[in-house]
């Protein structure tokens, strides 16, 4: 992606009005505390949020119907989009544009997107995944443009 355009895309996830202090919170947080810590607070406050969110959806059958629930969920927030691939023993989440690296910085990466697990991981869970499934990061592409999850044993 051209380096400008990226720039203006970046620009437009977040608010000025937290656009210079969630990047400073972010550097005192990474400064105070280890990174398997302020994963777990992050997918705490993740979890918190999937569960207002399954409050907020319509009733799903199916993976397709839950993918466009999410993301008219994700749209509506301006959190990006959400694809949902059921493979073998274990569901492929990939979600593009969060704005969690143009909110706390690309560094923070590791640890921010535990916020995202915790949200799909309570989803899940809400519509009836078993409790020793679970969600994890497993890669970050294009400068967190591109957050791979998997969810599964």
């Amino acid at each position: 992606m051209d380096a400008e355009l990226e720039d203006c895309f970046r620009a437009q996830q977040l608010s000025a009005q937290w656009a210079f202090a969630l990047p400073a919170l972010a550097e005192a947080m990474a400064g105070s505390a280890a990174e398997r810590e302020l994963k777990a607070l992050f997918r705490q406050a993740g979890r918190s949020m999937g569960e207002a969110a399954v409050d907020a959806m319509p009733e799903v059958d199916t993976i397709s119907e839950l993918e466009a629930s999410l993301n008219a969920f994700w749209h509506v927030r301006r959190w990006g989009r959400v694809t949902l691939d059921e493979r073998k023993g274990h569901m492929e989440i990939v979600h593009y544009a969060a704005p969690l690296a143009a909110a706390f910085g690309e560094a923070s990466l590791v640890w921010t997107c535990g916020l995202l697990e915790g949200f799909y991981e309570a989803v899940l869970h809400a519509l009836g995944a078993g409790d020793g499934l679970a969600v994890v990061a497993e890669s970050s592409d294009a400068e967190g443009l591109v957050l791979r999850f998997r969810f599964g044993r």
